[in-house]
C-alpha cells in the first residue's frame, strides 16, 4: 500500500503535467554517498531557480537502520531552512524513495544522515532532479 508521503508526490507531479508544466525531468547531480554518521550534504548548494526532486536508493538497507534526508531551501540564498524531511528505519520493501517536488528560486542543498547502523554504514546511490 502506498504511504501518504508517496501520494503526495504523485499528486504533486500529476498537477504539473495536468497544468502543462510539467516536461522532462532533468538531472541535475547525481551520485553515491557513503554515509558516516553525520549530516553528509550531497552537493553543494543549487543556486538555478526550479522545482526539484530528490531521489535515493536506499537498498543497502537492513533492519535496525535508520536515515534521514532533507531538504533546504530558503528565502535567501544565505538562510536555507528545513523545508522536507523524511525519516526511514529498516530495511525498504519499496527502496526507492522520492521526496516531494520543492520549488526555489534562491537556493537549495539536499542531506543524507544514517543515523543508526548495523555492522556498516552503507552507500546510498542518488539522484537531483529538476521539473523544468
Amino acid at each position: 500500500m502506498p504511504t501518504v508521503r508517496r501520494l503526495l508526490t504523485i499528486i504533486g507531479i500529476l498537477l504539473l503535467l495536468l497544468s502543462g508544466t510539467a516536461h522532462a525531468l532533468t538531472v541535475v547531480t547525481s551520485g553515491n554517498q557513503t554515509a558516516d554518521g553525520s549530516e553528509d550534504y550531497l552537493f553543494a548548494s543549487n543556486t538555478t531557480a526550479g522545482t526539484y526532486i530528490l531521489v535515493v536508493d536506499t537498498t543497502n538497507m537492513v533492519n535496525g537502520e535508520t536515515v534521514v534526508l532533507k531538504i533546504y531551501s530558503g528565502a535567501n540564498s544565505s538562510s536555507l531552512i528545513l523545508a522536507y524531511q523524511a525519516t526511514y528505519v529498516n530495511a525498504q520493501t519499496e527502496p526507492l524513495k522520492f521526496s516531494v517536488p520543492v520549488p526555489s528560486d534562491q537556493a537549495i542543498r539536499c542531506s543524507l544522515t544514517q543515523s543508526v547502523y548495523v555492522s556498516s554504514y552503507k552507500t546510498f546511490y542518488w539522484k537531483f532532479l529538476s521539473i523544468p
